[in-house]
């Protein structure tokens, strides 16, 4: 029973977290840095989230605003003062990073094991008077920049809404949206774009298929089951603790 406890939370997991970016330079800045430690095969960094009901109000109104979009200036990731954050969904079966994307949503069929361009997400945010940017498999329609936040000097905290569309007869499965972040600068100089990153969201897959098959249709593979150190210290410990009873 001891080394079971010890096993089940030795391997490393995904990160279910904000994207947390800032400019590699702050006095010339010349492209953003995202902070995260998970790569698709294809170099593409990506989040996952998880489809849940987006109003209490609305049964059955399923999306999400998580992940987030964060700056740390403790962590040295910030922008400038006055600085605009905008969020852009890229059409994935025409953007050069990818391969396997097929479109603006991305959906792993579970029946079928494959990725199409199929189903409806909007994409949306809390200023007045941007529309709403509905993704319908291959195309987009509406602002195809999301306001996410402006920078005043503390750390930016903010979310858009990923609106499953549809949702009665919304398929379970994945849901890949391929993104990139846009830094308006206030000082007038060029706008600074991310690289390209996968929102991945669940709806109503199990666990493991969501994190095998699912994850695998982008690129995404679990990482390889390696004891983190404090774990490994902990396994060894008990390991030891066991030859020493056997001894005596």
């Amino acid at each position: 029973m001891i080394a079971a406890s010890f096993t089940q939370s030795a391997w490393a997991q995904h990160e279910h977290s904000d994207v947390e970016f800032g400019y590699d330079d702050i006095a010339n800045p010349t492209a953003l840095v995202l902070e995260n430690d998970n790569v698709s095969s294809e170099g593409i960094q990506f989040w996952e989230g998880e489809f849940g009901v987006l109003d209490p109000a609305i049964p059955g109104d399923f999306g999400t605003d998580d992940p987030g979009f964060a700056t740390a200036i403790g962590e040295g990731l910030q922008v400038n003062i006055g600085d605009n954050v905008f969020v852009r969904p890229l059409n994935a079966a025409t953007h050069p990073s990818s391969v396997l994307g097929r479109g603006y949503v991305n959906y792993y069929n579970p029946t079928t094991q494959l990725l199409e361009a199929a189903n409806r997400i909007a994409v949306s945010d809390e200023s007045v008077g941007t529309v709403d940017l509905v993704l319908d498999g291959a195309t987009a329609t509406g602002d195809p920049l999301q306001f996410v936040g402006s920078f005043s000097g503390s750390d930016l905290d903010e979310h858009v809404v990923f609106d499953l569309l549809d949702d009665a007869t919304a398929p379970d499965g994945a849901y890949g949206v391929l993104l990139e972040i846009e830094v308006q600068q206030a000082n007038g100089s060029p706008a600074i774009v991310s690289d390209p990153l996968w929102f991945v969201f669940n709806h109503n897959l199990s666990e493991e298929v969501f994190e095998g098959p699912a994850l695998a249709a982008f690129g995404i593979v679990e990482s390889e089951a390696v004891p983190e150190p404090t774990s490994l210290a902990f396994l060894f410990g008990g390991a030891t603790c066991l030859m020493l009873r056997r001894r005596r």
